[in-house]
């Protein structure tokens, strides 16, 4: 739907003392918006209005908060609600990224990181939007990244993964709010020459090296507000860039990526032939627990975690009570930051080491729509999903490398496959993709089995196992794969025009 921006008269942007937040803080007040700035730093934000102001002959607004911290989160909040003085454009820019690969992170930078980039735009816009709705009108622009679509190891991993999601968290919207008045994009800018840049190194190149082929952050805003009043869904400004992303879609990031057989080194399985030992995440959950029963018929020992203790009790009973002792139970809540830590000390433990981690991510506990959704709960999804995937996949990769090896199993479901769908999916998809990429040659897989609608078939159990390998980061079930590939290479409109069609 197009976008008018004339008729949205002010504007809120997160991460606006610098950059893309800065340019497009210029390029609407220079359109007459009247502004929120916020950011951390105060006395530049109070420098820039002023000079906003007078410039521009707007009102500007100062918010100085770290959007980290859930008391300054929660003022931004309460401005997007005021009705006196409605906000009727959301920017999310703001964000940082991780300067090492996920082993080596430290877990409270780990947190701070989800809780920006992921944390951040979840609460404002799932606080933004329903006012919006009620007023008829409004737009929210997610500032992502063109790495959404390539595969990165090393530090780019996790942040590459979080815009991946934001990215689909943003696709999903859009379609939910067809109708109602209101609009969400998601913007990808490629390389800008922006402080931000500066600071953090983009895969293996260093911004400050670039030159030419980084854009300016005033044409970075001008694309994204003519894409944004286009209605544009997602946004990635700059034709060199287009086609990284469009290459990128084909070769493709999100899942089935194959590898060529001579950049793995194959070999029978884990060390000891088989797993000796799993720990398996969400065991509670239908999925998981057809894992642990292959893992115990192929003779592995299992540590089950998870948060329904009557379940578990169940499962247990199920694989046997001659094998007990064969079978460890860990009852946690991953989407509690201490449960997730109880769960990487276990990793941890050298006494019964593990060697086969399979992570079952907590699907969302709530099928209502986004802007319906309470806060808390898609909060506690935030936590139960990509937050505890990277947590203990952290531990994981640490824990396997100092013990000699192993493999680790995620088991997306084929929801993050399609465009807009699954943002959790995608997320881990993304992850684990880029993550295989980035241990190739040493003595720890990483491989994404993706399982299909009527449960584990035998490729995908001999794959979680171990028994075979197959030089795939993602294995997933032909039919699966068909369906990727036509939404990789159909393109957006064409599909919605099928779906018109079938509908009707």
């Amino acid at each position: 739907m197009r976008v008018d921006l004339a008729g949205l008269r002010t504007a809120l942007i997160t991460g606006a003392s610098s950059g893309i937040g800065l340019a497009l803080a210029e390029a609407l007040a220079a359109r007459g918006h009247d502004l929120v700035l916020v950011a951390r730093n105060r006395t530049r934000l109070e420098t820039l209005a002023e000079q906003m102001g007078q410039r521009y002959g707007v009102a500007v607004e100062v918010l100085a908060a770290d959007l980290t911290d859930p008391d300054d989160l929660a003022r931004v909040g309460a401005r997007l609600t005021q009705p006196e003085r409605p906000v009727d454009l959301l920017f999310n820019n703001a964000g940082d990224t991780i300067d090492a690969s996920l082993a080596d992170v430290g877990v409270d930078r780990l947190r701070s990181h989800v809780a920006l980039n992921l944390g951040a735009v979840l609460a404002l816009t799932r606080t933004a939007v329903p006012a919006m709705v009620a007023r008829g009108r409004g737009a929210v622009v997610n500032v992502a990244s063109v790495d959404v679509f390539v595969s990165k190891a090393g530090p780019a991993a996790v942040y590459s993964a979080g815009k991946l999601w934001v990215t689909v968290l943003t696709e999903s919207l859009a379609r939910e709010l067809r109708g109602t008045g209101v609009h969400a994009m998601a913007l990808c800018p490629g390389l800008t020459d922006t402080e931000f840049s500066e600071r953090n190194e983009v895969g293996d190149t260093p911004p400050r090296r670039l030159g030419a082929r980084s854009w300016s952050p005033a044409d970075m805003a001008e694309a994204c507000l003519g894409d944004l009043a286009w209605g544009r869904v997602v946004s990635v400004p700059g034709a060199r860039f287009r086609v990284t992303a469009t290459l990128g879609r084909l070769v493709p990031y999100r899942p089935l990526g194959v590898l060529p057989a001579l950049a793995r080194r194959r070999r029978s399985g884990l060390p000891g032939v088989a797993p000796r030992r799993a720990l398996i995440t969400s065991a509670d959950s239908d999925l998981s627990a057809a894992v642990a029963r292959a893992l115990r018929a192929g003779g592995a020992e299992v540590v089950l975690v998870g948060r329904a203790k009557d379940r578990m009790d169940r499962l247990v009973e199920s694989l046997g009570s001659a094998e007990r002792e064969a079978v460890e139970v860990v009852v946690a809540d991953l989407a509690v930051p201490a449960d997730r830590e109880d769960v990487g000390r276990r990793l941890q433990d050298r006494s019964r080491p593990v060697d086969l981690v399979v992570l079952g991510v907590e699907r969302p506990s709530s099928s209502t729509p986004f802007s319906t959704t309470p806060l808390d709960v898609l909060q506690r999804d935030l936590q139960a999903g990509p937050m505890a995937s990277l947590e203990v996949l952290r531990v994981a990769l640490s824990a396997l490398s100092a013990g000699g090896g192993g493999r680790i199993v995620t088991l997306p479901d084929a929801a993050g496959l399609s465009p807009g769908r699954g943002a959790t999916e995608a997320f881990l998809l993304s992850l684990t993709r880029s993550l295989g990429i980035g241990v190739l040659g040493s003595e720890v897989d990483v491989v994404a089995v993706i399982p299909s609608r009527t449960g584990l078939s035998r490729r995908a159990e001999r794959e979680i196992t171990g028994a075979t390998r197959s030089g795939s980061v993602v294995v997933a079930p032909p039919r699966v794969a068909l369906v990727d590939l036509a939404g990789r290479v159909v393109p957006r409109a064409v599909r919605r025009r099928l779906a018109s069609v079938v509908r009707r």
